[in-house]
This record gives structure tokens, sequence and C-alpha cells, in this order.
């Protein structure tokens, strides 16, 4: 009786199913000591995260409507412009190259019409501005007859990273 193919056989097997349990419950425990320490670090920081709040809510006012409905659109409008402007200028200017190869379809619309390109700009600025604003003032009011949270305290850092980190990891499910 030959043992020294099943022992092979084995040890082959059992690290096929150990090893990859052992990276995956490192990765766990590596994702909880950062976190752990992150916590650590920005505990002592929840009042200077608070002062800073206090700063803006003193120069802007608390008023609910300027923070949750001009704030969020002013936010948005400004992460959507600053990232589509790249790819505007890139289409526009045919450079950086890098940018360009990006595209989902290369090579279509080149050279960009201007004429279509005005059409698109004021039908996104006439979305943003007539459909975005109204929607988010609704949303607001909607919200504010559930109780919404005080704008004038902040949750501590440590209840900030939890919630952080429970949508980080429930995103992929959705």
């Amino acid at each position: 009786m030959d043992t020294k193919g099943y022992n092979i056989s084995f040890l082959t097997l059992s690290s096929l199913i150990i090893n990859p349990v052992i990276v995956i419950a490192g990765f766990f425990v590596l994702i909880r000591n950062l976190a752990s320490i992150v916590i650590q670090v920005f505990r002592f920081n929840d009042d200077l995260w608070q002062q800073c709040w206090n700063q803006v809510t003193y120069h802007l006012g608390n008023n609910e409507v300027n923070y949750y409905v001009f704030g969020t659109t002013f936010l948005t409008f400004s992460i959507y412009w600053t990232i589509g402007s790249v790819y505007l200028l890139a289409d526009v200017l045919g450079r950086p190259k890098a940018i360009k190869e990006l595209k989902t379809q290369p090579g279509t619309n080149e050279p960009v019409d201007p004429d279509r390109l005005k059409k698109l700009i004021k039908q996104v600025l006439f979305n943003q501005i007539v459909v975005t604003l109204p929607l988010t003032y609704f949303t607001h009011v909607t919200f504010k007859q559930r109780e919404f949270p005080s704008i004038s305290k902040l949750p501590d850092f440590t209840t900030f990273i939890i919630h952080l980190l429970d949508n980080w990891i429930s995103l992929p499910s959705c």
C-alpha cells in the first residue's frame, strides 16, 4: 500500500481549503484593526470636527434648507461639472489621449458638433436646476416630517466611521 500519494493529495486538498480561509480571515482582522486604529486616532478629535462645523454654521446660519437643499445641490453640481469638464475638454480638444481612450465608444462623435454640445449643456443645466432643485426641496420636506436630526450637532467620529464602513460593505450587495 502506497501512502505517499495519499498524504500528498491530502496535504494538497487541505492547503486548497485552509489557505484561502486563513487569507480571508486575515483580511477581516486587518480591516478590523485598521478601523480600530482610525477610530482611536480620530476619537480625540471629535471636538475638533464639532468646532469646525460650528464655524460653518456660524457663518452660513442654521437654516436647514440651505444645507439640505442648496448645499447638497451645490456639492452634486460641483462634482458633476468638475469630473464632466475633464471629459468634455478631452472630447473638444482631442487630448489628453489617455482620457480619450477611456471612452465607451472611441471615435464616435468626433469631432464634437458645437451646436449639439450647446444643446446638451442647456439640457443638463435645465435638468439640474429646474428638475433637481424642486425635487430636492420636496425630499427635504418629506424627510423633515420623519424627524430629521438637527444640523447643529454632528455625530461622533466613531458613529461616522461605522456608518461609512456599513454602507461600503453593503454596497456590493445592491
